[in-house]
């Protein structure tokens, strides 16, 4: 934007091209706030030993470099998987994998401990929308966290899918009712 300065976007100002757009993005909950997203940036970079980015304003663009220490492609080596911890004692939030899992976890394992079910079902059981965020919110983290599993491996849009719980999910569940 002509108006807005590079120390000006690093300092949090932020203005808006596509209000519309902008307001989607708010509302879809794809963005927080204005003028938080380049700071954050800035700082999770320094927060990891990186210098801060560079910034060269060009005639009709801006160019951002990146510093990195090693520009070589390896492969990510597997990481150990971390055990379930239970934050509290009612089983509240989980970590697997640093996956934060909601309270939500409960209700959802205890839904599909019989037989799967499918992602509406779910979403339906916790009085909440089929919103793909929703499923991003509620869903995805059991998933990821091995809790809860994919009964369509290789088809995960699949309109046929269901959940099931996983062997990992039953000791979840049962840790949080003691």
């Amino acid at each position: 934007m002509p108006s807005l300065t590079v120390e000006d976007m690093v300092q949090g100002v932020s203005l808006i091209r596509n209000p519309a757009i902008a307001r989607v993005f708010l509302e879809m909950g794809l963005i927080e706030k204005w003028g938080t997203g380049l700071p954050r940036a800035i700082q999770a970079l320094t927060d990891a030993g990186l210098p801060a980015p560079e910034f060269k304003e060009l005639p009709i663009s801006l160019r951002v470099i990146v510093h990195i220490e090693d520009h070589s492609v390896t492969p990510r080596q597997p990481q150990p998987e971390r055990p379930i911890h239970l934050d509290t004692p009612t089983g509240v939030q989980v970590y697997r994998s640093g996956v934060e899992v909601l309270s939500s976890a409960a209700t959802i394992l205890r839904l599909v401990t019989a037989e799967p079910a499918r992602r509406s079902d779910l979403l339906a059981a916790l009085g909440i929308t089929q919103s793909p965020n929703n499923y991003i919110r509620h869903i995805r983290p059991l998933v990821e966290a091995g809790l809860l599993a994919l009964t369509i491996t290789d088809k995960p849009s699949s309109s046929q899918q269901r959940y099931l719980i996983t062997e990992a999910g039953r000791d979840w569940l049962a840790a949080t009712a003691g």
